[in-house]
């Protein structure tokens, strides 16, 4: 990793947003996001007692992946579709796979879901990690391509090699590397892990 870029980003960033994500036009900005109303849901929804409903389980899933301003407008309507039309099995299958990811064998859960949804073209990063990430913002990371992308080449991320199809080592070894990188910030930088790889990508010129 490369040091000395994560300082001059962080120096940047600073000087044009005093106190960080604190800074009000950044609190107005993370607003239209909703990911507070979208935790608050997640952690509703998603409790290890909610699973004992595991058809509401994967309806909830549809909705808060569709209702998401992280997620692809182009994707939504196609997940829509597919839960929709999922056999009650699979369905059931979909939301046990949640299940593992959260308060389970993660890995289990992570590479059941991509199987599942691979077949239909759909095992795509943000759909992937978009609920966990509302579920626990502080410690699960969201993977939106471009931006990952952009962090590895500009940080010098060496050991991690990004691939369209979602893979939990990759997913592991950047969430290591985004937990190195926070604690070597500014605490006001320290926080939701979406907003922290924004402000990573914000400057990046690969």
């Amino acid at each position: 990793m490369n040091q000395e870029k994560l300082e001059q980003a962080e120096r940047e960033f600073l000087s044009i947003f005093p106190g960080g994500f604190d800074n009000p036009a950044l609190v107005a900005e993370g607003k239209k996001h909703h990911v507070q109303h979208r935790t608050k849901q997640a952690q509703e929804w998603f409790s290890n007692e909610a699973f004992a409903l595991p058809q509401v389980v994967a309806e909830h899933m549809a909705k808060i992946v569709t209702q998401s301003s992280l997620v692809s407008r182009f994707e939504k309507p196609a997940f829509k579709r597919l839960i929709e039309n999922m056999t009650w099995s699979d369905r059931e299958q979909y939301a046990f796979s949640l299940f593992d990811m959260l308060h389970g064998d993660q890995e289990r859960g992570f590479d059941t879901m991509v199987s599942l949804l691979k077949p239909h073209k759909l095992a795509k990063w943000p759909v992937i990690t978009v609920i966990p990430y509302y579920f626990a913002p502080n410690r699960e990371v969201f993977v939106k391509p471009t931006t990952i992308k952009k962090i590895i080449a500009q940080y010098e991320l060496n050991d991690l090699v990004y691939r369209p199809l979602p893979d939990y080592g990759f997913y592991m070894g950047l969430k290591g590397h985004i937990d190195r990188m926070k604690s070597q910030v500014d605490p006001s930088l320290v926080g939701d892990n979406a907003a922290f790889t924004w402000f990573l990508s914000r400057s990046v010129q690969v």
